[in-house]
């Protein structure tokens, strides 16, 4: 009789304190907690992008090659959920001017086997590079429109800008619609020229607008969200250049 009371008691107390509340909402907190903690991805990144300055330049594979299509190879092999179907849409001419489904099915059949081994291998590859090419329109996929700002004497340095805060997320796009969405790194939005005489030269030249910024970023994309490839830039070569006679008037490695 007395254990029947005593359980009723604590019954009626836990809903007059609301000491039960503890009980129901304790799950919660910590499995949200868990699912940031112990994603494998996040612990992976880093130690990945660090591995990349290790990697030989001719392995970053150009994604300005073939009309920028490297591009739309990466997306759809790093792009969960994307179809058999959606992939021939982009990779074939044929299977695209079609709507008849049973030529489809030919077609898929045909040359589905030759898409299918080259999305693996860009599947298994995160490193690729990509052109600077200055302002103005390019005829090649390119990192374009990035600006050279006045020499900034406490760094020794030119600031390099863009549209964004970060000055190698400009956007980059092929004739396909596929994206490349470059994040911020430690890379630098920066050209270090110590040198008085040079950075001189340099700056006369970037005053009369004959100062163009080319080269080659080199990028560790290990992702893809949608229709848009998602990486960094961990290495590059960038040349200063007189636009006019192409003359190279400072080469930076980083």
């Amino acid at each position: 009789m007395n254990l029947k009371m005593t359980a009723a008691a604590c019954a009626v107390i836990g809903l007059l304190t609301g000491c039960d509340n503890k009980e129901a909402n304790a799950p919660v907190a910590p499995k949200q907690s868990q699912s940031v903690l112990n994603r494998p991805v996040e612990a992976a990144k880093p130690e990945q992008v660090i591995d990349a300055a290790s990697v030989p330049l001719n392995q970053y594979q150009d994604l300005a090659s073939n009309n920028g299509q490297p591009l739309t190879y990466l997306v759809l092999a790093k792009a969960p959920g994307a179809t058999t179907e959606d992939k021939m849409g982009y990779l074939s001419p044929d299977y695209l001017a079609t709507s008849d489904a049973f030529k489809r099915k030919d077609i898929e059949t045909a040359q589905w086997p030759s898409f299918e081994a080259t999305l693996k291998s860009y599947a298994a590859n995160d490193y690729y590079s990509l052109p600077i090419s200055g302002f103005g329109v390019s005829p090649v996929l390119s990192m374009q429109n990035i600006s050279i700002g006045p020499y900034d004497f406490s760094t020794q340095s030119f600031p390099l800008t863009s549209y964004g805060q970060y000055c190698w997320a400009n956007p980059v796009r092929n004739a396909q619609g596929m994206n490349l969405q470059v994040k911020p790194s430690a890379f630098p939005c920066s050209l270090e020229v110590k040198n008085a005489a040079e950075a001189r030269s340099i700056e006369e030249a970037r005053a009369k607008g004959s100062l163009d910024l080319r080269g080659t970023l080199y990028l560790y994309i290990p992702e893809a969200d949608g229709n848009t490839a998602v990486g960094q830039v961990v290495r590059g070569s960038i040349d200063l250049v007189d636009p006019q006679t192409n003359q190279v008037m400072a080469n930076f490695t980083m």
